[in-house]
């Protein structure tokens, strides 16, 4: 009779912030997949918070898949839950992967405790220690501290540099996107076209009235096009690229106090002018969205003006 060894379900994992992913972190991917078993790339699910995280969790997990094949990546808000996800994944044995052994006690502490949020009990917990030299150049040294310099230095080239191969058909996007997130200067305006600004007011935007206002400035731009989950986001980050400006002596006074005056952009070239609410930008825009979402057009300062407004037309074109 043969008798068969049953072989254990073997995993090696690393959790990182990668706020953005760099060819720095490229070294500790490669070292995952050398690893035991197979290889996954957890990285923090936090909300982002200037100046060390500007991307989303979703956005940096967007980026870290673009950059990295051969190895699954996902989200974990800590490493307790990380090894819980492998865990109920069937693995019985992990290899764990980081600089300096800072968070491998609270995993093996934790080793058949059971908590709410995560229950693991692993038959055998490993760690493998890497090896960084954050003042060499080239990969060894990069992190995404640095590369995020190369953004506020206003540097593509060297953004590119730091950037892995996988991921240079995506990098200047990735550049310019975190850009507008940080409050930092374009390369190149020339992007802004007026269809974008008609794209948010449709019909009350028919020449280049805005584009040739005295007090244009071209990172106002991302103003026109929002998202409408992250209004008030929207907002601060726009107040934050006129911080920056204000200080580079770019932008007058009066742009600058009125923004922070009005909590908007939108005042600063339609607040003068006194026109009927169906053909008022700030009514076009919150009608749009409380079609899409009554929740979020609520958020609106003038949400029960215009909410009474919608009723009392759409009440009109009914009895008619």
């Amino acid at each position: 009779m043969k008798i068969f060894e049953v072989t254990k379900k073997s995993a090696s994992f690393a959790l990182g912030r990668l706020n953005p992913a760099t060819i720095g972190h490229e070294l500790l991917v490669n070292a995952i997949k050398k690893a035991p078993g197979d290889s996954f790339l957890f990285l923090t699910d936090r909300a982002p918070k200037l100046p060390t995280d500007p991307l989303s969790a979703e956005e940096k997990l967007d980026w870290a898949r673009k950059s990295f094949d051969g190895i699954a990546i996902g989200l974990a808000k800590t490493v307790l839950t990380a090894a819980d996800r492998l865990y109920k994944m069937g693995y019985k044995e992990v290899t764990f992967l980081e600089g300096e052994p800072k968070l491998l006690k609270i995993l093996q502490d934790y080793n058949g405790v059971e908590k709410p949020l995560h229950n693991y009990n692993f038959d055998k917990i490993s760690y493998m220690q890497l090896a960084r030299d954050p003042e060499a150049s080239g990969a060894t040294g990069m992190s995404a501290s640095k590369l995020r310099q190369t953004v506020m230095d206003n540097d593509l080239e060297a953004f590119k540099q730091g950037v892995t191969k996988a991921a240079q058909p995506h990098a200047e996007n990735m550049f310019k996107n975190l850009q507008g997130l940080m409050g930092v200067d374009p390369v190149d305006d020339t992007d802004i076209q007026e269809t974008e600004l008609k794209d948010f007011y449709g019909d009350a935007i028919v020449d280049q009235k805005v584009l040739d206002h005295p007090n244009w400035h071209p990172d106002l731009a991302p103003f026109f096009k929002p998202d409408p989950f992250s209004i008030r986001r929207a907002i601060k980050k726009a107040q934050m690229r006129l911080r920056n400006d204000r200080k580079k002596n770019k932008l007058n006074e009066k742009l600058y106090s009125r923004l922070y005056a009005n909590e908007g952009i939108l005042d600063i070239f339609f607040g003068d002018q006194e026109e009927s609410l169906s053909n008022n930008p700030y009514y076009k825009a919150w009608k749009k969205m409380y079609l899409k979402n009554p929740d979020i057009a609520a958020l609106n300062k003038r949400h029960k003006e215009f909410l009474a407004y919608y009723n009392k037309i759409e009440g009109n074109k009914k009895d008619a």
